[in-house]
């Protein structure tokens, strides 16, 4: 039976079927009135709705509530009727638990009266005990013992006497038991006879009521069907009409918008017109403009003239002035004549002092040997120690990333049943150049033939050095060089030298550039530089790599500059006594350079590789499949507990069979009149 409030009306998505077919009829119904309410009179509208309200289903209806009532009071007298037997059974137990708890409370009371009777006899006893050794003469010492065993005689006929009382009321409780359970059988007959008749009732009435139910169902639906062909009829000559009012109205609104076409052809016209000539404009504006811009290189060509007049006119005033330099020059001249006799006095004193020096050179130099090989010594252990860490490293890496994708092939064929597809081999190959023994073993067997004496030097005379600042100014072309230069300049600035330091103090006019030629030229000096070959050697020297992202030359940082440097001095004095040996060994450190960069670049790939074994989105799988398992574990653990509850069950049901079989076979049943299996059995 349809159940919905005044208020909201049946609802189409209601749980009961009656009320959603109430629901649609009404949703049809209000369609038909608005497509009515055009033509009709509204009075006569909702004359039409209320009797076909008041006719729908309400013959049905009302033989749906009469059965449902009727069913309802007679299944209420069947439940009372049945339940009653269970009432009564509820108030015999309740009776009987009294009872029994009566009895319990009575019985806790003998044993509790019991207990502390005896416990009085126990002592006195026990306390006559010494006055029964103490005596001596064998009548009194017999009449003693004759008494204490009368004393304790009574203390276990009081005992035997609450045994048989208790022997008695198990006797009673089995009889008890007996004729519950004979009881109970009597209960569950007659519980289910009226069930069977009470079900034979309910049905003769439910199938009474629903032919009933059914015929005056059939009366409403012949009814309806009449009522709903007329409807239907009537229906059909409206929407006819309306479909020929729609054709005329759909014409009229054609005709309309090809008035409204031929307005937007004549204005989109208009607008095209106005368009080309605003572009017109802009075009005449945009040629003025470029006349004007040519106007304006034209005036920046003559400034250009002009200022390099004003350079030539400079050029022929620096001539005048080299002139006046020259003769200047010539007077130094005869001040270095003087200055050269004074040199040549000071020089014998210097020699003297420079022979002792050059002994404390070569004392120092043997120090500075046995400090080299102790430092190769280190340097050695820390590179096999290095090399050690580093495999065991790569050892335990590539271990762990072979068990990963073990885990993720197991993953995926055994938990998402998905086809693994393995990572390329390149993924965990490492290149020999990045091996750090072949990174550093050209350079360990080298190493031990770079230090020499002091009386080896070779110091670059006058005619091998770079001629003056042409060497740095040709050197400085190159950007590559040029950053090579700001390097050397930074960072060498200890190389140049004293007269340089105070020449450039001197002459404050000198511009920047000047000085930073004379800093140069003074550093290319004091390494022994004296061809564009030495400065390209310096410069591999100084070259960190290539940039990945420009394919520019990268410096070394300030921080290896020294040590880059030391190198190249090294080379450049052994150059003077074994020039082959010397570029082999330049061209070998840089090989071995560019191989310790790059096995540091390929080490860094291969890191960063090892990293990205398992990609993010097999790692969001994992989660995934994390969740799904964590939530079918709850599931098996949710199962093990019904299942151990299951067994528990199963456990107290097998013990309690047990127990019913031992009661039932027990010898105290055939003392009964009435033993429980004839009665089970009659059951």
């Amino acid at each position: 039976m349809a159940s919905y409030s005044m208020e909201d009306g049946p609802s189409v998505n209601s749980s009961d079927r009656e009320e959603r077919i109430e629901a649609r009829r009404a949703r049809i119904q209000a369609r038909i009135d608005a497509m009515n309410a055009e033509g009709e009179d509204p009075k006569a509208l909702a004359r039409k709705k209320a009797d076909r309200e008041r006719k729908e289903f309400v013959k049905g209806k009302q033989q749906i509530l009469e059965s449902n009532h009727r069913l309802t009071r007679l299944k209420t007298a069947g439940i009372e009727h049945v339940t009653s037997v269970r009432v009564n059974a509820d108030n015999r137990e309740n009776r009987r638990r009294i009872a029994e708890e009566e009895r319990r409370q009575e019985r806790r009371h003998k044993l509790l009266t019991e207990a502390e009777n005896s416990a009085k006899r126990n002592a006195a006893i026990a306390m006559k005990w010494n006055a029964v050794i103490a005596k001596e003469i064998p009548q009194e010492l017999l009449a003693e013992m004759t008494a204490q065993r009368e004393s304790c005689k009574r203390v276990i006929d009081s005992k035997e006497k609450l045994r048989k009382e208790f022997l008695a009321e198990l006797k009673f409780k089995d009889d008890e038991y007996v004729k519950a359970l004979k009881t109970q059988s009597e209960d569950i007959q007659k519980l289910l006879q009226r069930m069977s008749i009470q079900f034979v009732e309910l049905r003769q009435k439910y199938e009474e009521e629903l032919e009933e139910i059914e015929t005056t169902f059939s009366h409403e639906r012949d009814e309806l069907r009449l009522a709903n062909k007329e409807e239907i009829e009537l229906l059909n000559e409206k929407r006819q009409k309306n479909e020929r009012d729609y054709m005329e109205r759909l014409q009229e609104r054609a005709e309309e918008h090809a008035k409204d076409l031929e307005q937007l052809k004549t204005q989109d016209s208009e607008d095209y017109n106005i368009v080309k000539i605003n572009l017109q404009t802009e075009v005449q504006s945009l040629q003025q403009q470029l006349q004007e811009m040519k106007a304006t290189y034209l005036l920046n060509t003559q400034k250009l003239q002009y200022n390099f007049r004003v350079l030539t006119t400079r050029d022929d005033e620096n001539n005048t002035l080299l002139a006046q330099h020259k003769k200047n020059i010539s007077k130094l001249k005869e001040q270095l004549s003087n200055l050269q006799a004074k040199y040549n006095k000071e020089d014998r004193r210097f020699r003297q002092a420079n022979k002792e020096l050059t002994d404390d050179y070569r004392r120092i130099t043997e120090q500075y040997k046995e400090l080299q090989n102790k430092f190769r010594h280190f340097q050695s252990a820390d590179k096999r120690k290095f090399e050690e860490v580093w495999h065991m490293n790569r050892d335990i890496v590539v271990e762990l990333a072979q068990k990963a994708l073990t885990a993720d092939k197991v993953v995926h064929a055994q938990q998402l049943g998905w086809e693994w597809f393995p990572p390329a081999e390149a993924t965990l190959a490492l290149s020999s150049s990045s091996d750090p023994h072949a990174a550093t073993g050209d350079q360990e067997a080298g190493g031990d033939q770079d230090a020499t004496t002091g009386d080896d030097h070779t110091h670059a005379g006058p005619g091998s050095t770079a001629s003056g600042m042409g060497l740095a100014a040709t050197s400085s072309d190159d950007a590559a060089t040029r950053a090579m230069l700001d390097l050397l300049v930074n960072e060498g600035t200890f190389l140049v030298a004293e007269s340089v330091r105070s020449a450039m103090a001197a002459n404050a006019g000198m511009s920047h550039e000047e000085q930073r030629l004379m800093q140069i030229d003074s550093i290319f000096k004091a390494l022994s530089v004296s061809s564009e070959e030495d400065v390209a050697r310096l410069y591999t020297f100084l070259k960190a790599g290539v940039d990945q992202a420009t394919g520019n030359d990268v410096m070394v940082h300030p921080n290896d500059c020294m040590a880059r440097l030391t190198r190249f001095v090294h080379e450049q004095q052994s150059l003077g006594r074994t020039v082959a040996r010397t570029k082999a060994a330049s061209a070998a450190m840089a090989a071995t350079v560019e191989a310790e960069e790059r096995g540091r670049r390929e080490q860094m790939a291969w890191w960063e590789r090892m990293k990205g074994v398992i990609s993010p989105k097999t790692f969001r799988v994992y989660k995934a499949l994390f969740k799904a398992m964590q939530h079918y574990n709850h599931e098996l653990q949710a199962r093990a507990v019904l299942i151990t509850d299951t067994d528990s069950l199963r456990s107290q049901n097998t013990e309690l069979k047990a127990l019913l079989h031992q009661y039932l076979n027990s010898q105290v049943n055939q003392e009964l009149h009435i033993p429980p299996t004839q009665v089970m059995r009659f059951g």
